[in-house]
């Protein structure tokens, strides 16, 4: 008589699954039978999957378009077919206007109206959220009048607040559906945030710092400020990163050794150092290193030598003193 074996727990496949190797093993799992397809399609499954798995590179997108990963990189295939399915040039959106791309997360695009260089852009622009693969978008609400006079107060306003719109990346227990807008508006006095999950459908108020009170214990920061409460990042020179749930902004413009932090679960604003002694002003660029590691690449000037290196490192990921980056490769 032969031994019946007993079924395997849900929870055992589970923890069996998620050491797969790549998501192509999840889809072959998917189809041996409806209980395995059920479990590796479970939202819960695949945001724990996702965690232990760094999704694989198929493509950048900038301003010039959709430039898909080709030969010999492993992911070539996978992204000449996610090219051929999705529709980047987004003709799916609304046409009474061009469309500039913002942010992409999650699968999710968000794009602001382009208003070209003979409108004058408004503090808010009108923002949609798209899935390009499916073809399918969500044109956002206007922010509240209420809501948007808060960014001229207090009066009079000398510089016109400008507006970043940026998509946040889903919190652990979110739906794979849901997403989250957050529009950081850089006054002349404070910053400002608005907040637009997609599970309300509505705009709301959020975290609002000044920047006095931002910088204030830093020292020869604030004073070496014209005006104190004065905005000390300049638009045209901001570049925005994003690691484990922050949102990072540089200004090379003025030279300045420190990064401005949006914490997107806390939504808490701070500033960190940059790594000091001879750190160039050509930009840098923030990644996640591992291990909750924050990782940066940039250029260190070598004045004695008359040379520029590029550099390589690393601090963990919530501390803010220039001495916690420890340099790997320069």
């Amino acid at each position: 008589m032969a031994l019946e074996l007993p079924e395997i727990p849900s929870h055992l496949l589970a923890q069996i699954f998620l050491r797969l190797p790549a998501p192509e093993d999840l889809a072959r799992t998917s189809a041996v039978c409806i209980t395995f397809r059920r479990l590796v399609t479970d939202g819960s499954f695949l945001r724990r999957f996702r965690r232990l798995h760094a999704p694989p590179l198929l493509a950048f997108l900038d301003l010039e378009g959709f430039h898909p990963a080709l030969p010999p990189h492993p992911s070539a295939p996978a992204a000449s077919s996610f090219a051929a399915a999705a529709d980047f040039t987004f003709s799916f959106l609304p046409a009474h206007c061009g469309w500039i791309v913002q942010e992409i997360r999650d699968g999710r695009v968000l794009l602001a109206r382009d208003h070209g260089e003979d409108e004058r852009s408004p503090v808010f622009k009108e923002l949609v959220v798209c899935d390009p693969l499916h073809r399918r978008y969500i044109a956002l609400p206007s922010v509240p009048d209420a809501l948007a006079a808060s960014v001229y107060r207090p009066a009079p306003v000398a510089r016109m607040p400008w507006c970043e719109p940026c998509l946040a990346p889903l919190g652990e227990d979110e739906a794979t559906t849901a997403f989250r807008v957050i529009c950081v508006v850089h006054c002349e006095t404070k910053l400002a945030t608005f907040v637009f999950p997609s599970s309300t459908g509505q705009w709301r108020t959020s975290v609002c710092k000044g920047w006095r009170e931002l910088f204030r214990g830093r020292g020869e920061t604030v004073n070496s400020l014209r005006e104190p409460s004065n905005s000390p990042l300049d638009p045209m020179f901001l570049r925005r990163h994003y690691a484990y749930g922050c949102f990072y902004w540089e200004s090379t413009m003025i030279k300045r050794k420190e990064l401005l932090v949006l914490d997107t679960q806390r939504m808490e604003f701070s500033i960190a150092d940059l790594p000091s002694k001879g750190w160039g002003t050509f930009g840098v660029a923030i990644l996640e290193a591992g291990e909750g590691k924050l990782g940066l690449f940039g250029i260190r000037d070598e004045p004695a030598v008359g040379e520029r290196d590029l550099c390589y490192t690393i601090r963990q990921n919530k501390g803010e003193s220039s001495s916690q980056w420890q340099m790997v490769k320069g």
